[in-house]
């Protein structure tokens, strides 16, 4: 059994037939027929039935199929992992308050036992000190939005929901969803006359309005989530921000709705467009941790956007 012929058997399984498989992979149709027919005879089995319209797969077929992806994924890690020894030198992750959320540790963990020759950096981003060329300071950035607004070579992380911490007297009747319109006809304004103190709708308020140009920070500044937490708590703060953070600081001090009808706001691995080699290798290894350990870190699958890109 060779590992061509077990990618070929995996490549017409998943498009459902030869025509369609070698269209996918640039491999002529005759080449992938006679490496699975070759995997086929050195197994002894039948993997698949062909018909005219495609393929369909035998038992036997569809039980190889677990082990084999867990072959060629085997086989690929390993390349992988040669090919990052090589990479030395030092590379500095900023992380955003909150990070990648429950996976900030396994994140990081993973990237510095994958490059052992890299001198991994981490340094903590205040709220306040977010600005468009951020990534320019950093080799990598793990952030929430919004996100600078240039183009980036981007990594999805997790998806994740948009959620509004408020006081309990500002919603007594908790609701469980909140649409944004609602949410920004909170009387917020009216509780900072009465006390004094101006209002936080949270940094996030521009990427929730579609970019405002009229947007401004409002109230204290905020250098982390924590500090976010304890400005709701004094009765005059609401703030937007990811679904995370009800799981992370959630407390029974403080409600949380889901904000209706809204874009997931979900975490990204962001560097410069063309980052060093080392750094687009980070990314590559990102994406794979993430799909190993999210699901037992988070307690459910993850579906992670395929592959990286040039967003704006």
């Amino acid at each position: 059994m060779e590992l061509r012929q077990v990618q070929a058997f995996l490549a017409v399984a998943e498009h459902g037939g030869f025509r369609r498989a070698a269209a996918r992979t640039y491999v002529s149709q005759p080449a992938l027929s006679a490496q699975v027919r070759d995997l086929e005879r050195g197994l002894g089995v039948t993997l698949l039935v062909r018909r005219t319209d495609g393929v369909e797969l035998t038992a036997a077929g569809a039980a190889l199929l677990g082990p084999a992806q867990h072959l060629v994924d085997a086989v690929e890690s390993a390349r992988r992992t040669a090919a990052n020894l090589r990479h030395t030198g030092t590379v500095t992750v900023g992380l955003m308050p909150g990070g990648a959320a429950e996976l900030t540790t396994p994140l990081l963990t993973g990237l510095a036992s994958r490059f052992p020759g890299v001198h991994v950096v981490v340094r903590d981003v205040e709220l306040r000190a977010w600005h468009d060329d951020l990534c320019d300071e950093l080799d990598l950035l793990v952030a929430s939005p919004p996100w600078p607004d240039r183009e980036l070579l981007v990594t999805e992380l997790l998806d994740d929901e948009v959620v509004l911490a408020y006081p309990w007297n500002l919603l007594p009747d908790r609701p469980g969803v909140i649409r944004l319109e609602d949410a920004l006809r909170l009387p917020l304004a009216d509780l900072a006359a009465e006390t004094g103190q101006a209002v936080t709708r949270f940094w996030t308020l521009a990427w929730l309005t579609n970019g405002a140009a009229d947007y401004r920070r409002a109230g204290p500044p905020v250098g982390g989530i924590e500090q976010t937490r304890d400005a709701i708590l004094s009765g005059t703060v609401g703030a937007f921000g990811p679904g995370w953070v009800a799981r992370v600081l959630g407390s029974p001090e403080y409600g949380t709705a889901r904000l209706a009808e809204h874009p997931a706001a979900g975490v990204r691995l962001l560097s410069r467009p063309q980052p060093p080699e080392v750094v687009q290798a980070m990314h590559v290894e990102a994406r794979h941790i993430v799909r190993e350990i999210g699901p037992w870190v988070l307690g459910s699958p993850l579906d992670p956007a395929p592959g990286g890109g040039v967003s704006p």
